[in-house]
């Protein structure tokens, strides 16, 4: 390869990495062609750029971008894979694909805010929390104390919002059996409308009354009773012929 052409693979080299602060190596030695066709294609779909380098090219952009860290972790034939959201989630991505597409690919190394990872903490690395789960962290950390002071505020008024609830529900319930006398209630005033015909014989009272004043009528043939008794006193009169009947008999004899 002449200089002009190793200086213009240098350059372009420096421009793609340019601003790259993150980067995993990966070893491709034993995986065919269309295997790592598939794996840009998957690592394309998360905006993970791979990219197969030649490691004195590699060591001269890594010193021209600041990223000497990475100079060391070169060895034997290496790609970049850059990108995504992390270098986190970079590793996490190649470690899948290791295990479900390309037994012979191995994560050399990477690079995380100018701190190395060699192959033995590859692993470590990706269980770290990628950026936005560290947001979230700490934002939960932050909102945790006053999430609490909220929940001891709104815990008795929701207790009691919660009882008075049961309440209604529960009179709610018992409404239809209160209702049920009140359905019934035209059968109690069907004695009340017949109340007029048992009250008649009251307002006739009077009327039952009007012998009682009459009674001094009742009583005027017991002012006449001395006329009745005018012929017991001639009762003796009446029994004279009874005497007189012997002296009849004498003449008969």
């Amino acid at each position: 390869m002449s200089k002009p052409v190793k200086a213009l693979i240098r350059d372009e080299l420096t421009r793609r990495l340019e601003g790259v602060t993150s980067l995993a190596i990966v070893g491709l030695t034993g995986v065919d062609a269309i295997t790592v066709t598939n794996i840009r294609k998957r690592l394309g779909e998360q905006e993970i750029r791979l990219l197969v380098v030649k490691n004195a090219l590699a060591k001269h952009a890594f010193k021209t971008i600041d990223l000497e860290v990475a100079c060391d972790l070169l060895d034997g034939p290496c790609a970049l894979a850059y990108g995504g959201d992390n270098v986190v989630s970079v590793v996490r991505e190649l470690l899948a694909i290791k295990k479900e597409q390309a037994e012979a690919l191995v994560v050399k190394a990477a690079v995380m805010d100018g701190e190395a990872f060699a192959s033995d903490r590859v692993d470590a690395l990706s269980k770290y929390p990628t950026r936005a789960e560290a947001i979230g962290k700490i934002v939960s950390c932050i909102l945790a104390p006053g999430m609490k002071a909220a929940a001891c505020i709104v815990a008795p008024g929701s207790k009691i919002a919660s009882l008075v609830k049961a309440v209604e529900e529960l009179h709610d319930g018992e409404a239809p059996a209160e209702e049920a006398p009140a359905e019934e209630a035209p059968a109690e005033e069907a004695p009340a409308e017949e109340a007029p015909a048992e009250e008649a014989p009251a307002e006739e009272a009077p009327a039952e009354e009007a012998p009682a004043e009459e009674a001094p009528a009742e009583e005027a043939p017991a002012e006449e009773a001395p006329a009745e008794e005018a012929p017991a006193e001639e009762a003796p009169a009446e029994e004279a012929p009874a005497d007189e009947a012997p002296a009849d008999e004498e003449k008969a004899e």
